[in-house]
């Protein structure tokens, strides 16, 4: 083709030739995209009409869409965002100023969080979505984000800003690249949030096989954003001021979008090489909804970590063995009431309450912080006063008193082991 079209964006070039002729683009050892491009066909062309008559045909598109560049390019971007009130998104969500409206808001409250320039965020949700009223993305709908990269490095856009609109359909997939950036992760985040809350709250949540809208994709792409952001936020607050864009305060929504988004964030972790058990034994926390993403996510790096070590093996094989006592012992306990030490007949008694005792301060101090290995470290030491209660006390003592007194010890340490996971899930 006229190597004239060498100087629009390439991306154009590449989509007219790959997704809409099934042309191969070619490119110099540099990596840069040449005028030269493949055609495979099933016949011989011998006079060479075959080849003229392609040149002709990608030369007629790129013609085309070199007008609608030259076009599209010299419009003020910002001046462009009004005309997307007359673009539907989806009925029963407005139209698609409205949903960069509402991405502004999210953005505004996230942004603090995320330690991100939040007048930044606001301006990038406010025009990312300005190409789809241009021609270009109209006659290439591929081009969607790529081609509001460039628009608002044309309209003086700081490069940030540009490179967060051209990233924030990333990732498309789970094999996709993610954003680089950080203000581009941000973006796309927002607008997948966005999106899936958008389809939760009308009710058009995929279903058995039925996915029409590509929400699990959408929820997997989030994921993959929270892991590789490491979010410092809970995923309840993530999804409460999603709905508050919306002005819905349904709390069944709210866990159904919760449940949703855990259940891709626990398929990624794994697909990333986190053991089932490991990625089940934190996510199945009563309190999960409550801890930062962050601390999760250590938790099960620290975890993963740990895992192999002798020490950690001996602590499992003794939880699960004082979680089984507890299983099997059916006998009417207040949960609520205080171990009398006084009833107290065995030294390993002592050092069970003593190490209960070390393990609360230790969990105000270290539970909802960076700092999980510390926590864990006094977890596992647990294991040879376990094993040493075990070995030289009788729980079912003949007095119903010193036996429930020794159960309510069990118990009061396992609420303590438990709180960091449910150990009883992990493989030894």
């Amino acid at each position: 083709f006229n190597k004239k079209f060498l100087d629009i964006p390439k991306e154009i070039l590449i989509i007219t030739m790959q997704y809409h002729q099934k042309y191969f683009p070619t490119f110099d050892h540099k990596g840069n995209l040449t005028n030269e491009f493949l055609v495979v066909i099933n016949k011989k062309d011998k006079k060479g009409y075959i080849k003229l008559g392609n040149e002709r045909v990608v030369d007629a598109r790129l013609s085309d869409a070199e007008f609608f560049w030259k076009k599209n390019k010299s419009q003020n971007l910002v001046k462009q965002v009004s005309k997307l009130k007359f673009m539907n998104y989806f009925k029963g969500l407005g139209t698609y100023f409205d949903k960069v409206q509402r991405m502004r808001k999210l953005g505004g409250m996230l942004s603090d969080n995320l330690m991100i320039s939040k007048d930044k965020v606001e301006l990038s949700a406010s025009v990312c979505k300005v190409d789809l009223v241009s021609e270009l993305v109209g006659e290439f709908p591929e081009l969607q984000g790529i081609m509001g990269g460039y628009y608002s490095k044309l309209s003086g856009m700081p490069e940030d800003i540009s490179t967060a609109i051209f990233e924030h359909y990333k990732p498309k997939g789970l094999s996709d690249n993610l954003p680089e950036t950080k203000l581009g992760s941000m973006l796309s985040m927002i607008d997948k949030i966005d999106t899936l809350t958008g389809f939760f709250v009308i009710n058009k949540k995929p279903s058995g096989s039925k996915d029409p809208f590509a929400l699990r994709r959408t929820g997997f792409s989030i994921a993959q954003i929270l892991i590789n952001f490491n979010l410092n936020m809970t995923i309840e607050d993530l999804f409460f001021a999603s709905l508050k864009t919306y002005k819905n305060s349904s709390n069944s929504i709210k866990i159904d979008l919760i449940n949703f988004i855990i259940d891709k964030i626990k398929f990624v972790l794994k697909k990333k090489g986190f053991s089932d058990g490991i990625v089940e034994a934190v996510f199945s926390l009563p309190n999960i909804n409550d801890l930062k993403f962050q601390t999760i996510y250590k938790r099960i790096e620290v975890l993963s970590n740990i895992g192999s070590s002798s020490n950690f093996k001996l602590f499992l094989t003794n939880f699960k063995r004082l979680n089984n006592i507890l299983k099997t012992n059916n006998s009417p306990i207040c949960l609520n009431a205080k171990v009398n030490v006084k009833l107290f007949e065995k030294s390993e008694e002592q050092d069970i309450y003593n190490a209960a005792k070390t393990l609360k301060l230790k969990a105000k101090q270290y539970l909802t912080t960076l700092e999980q290995e510390i926590y864990l470290k006094y977890i596992i030491e647990l294991h040879f006063p376990i094993y040493k209660f075990f070995e030289n006390v009788i729980v079912n003592h003949d007095d119903i008193k010193i036996r429930d007194n020794r159960l309510l010890l069990l118990i009061h340490l396992r609420e303590l082991i438990t709180k960091y996971s449910k150990f009883n899930l992990i493989d030894d």
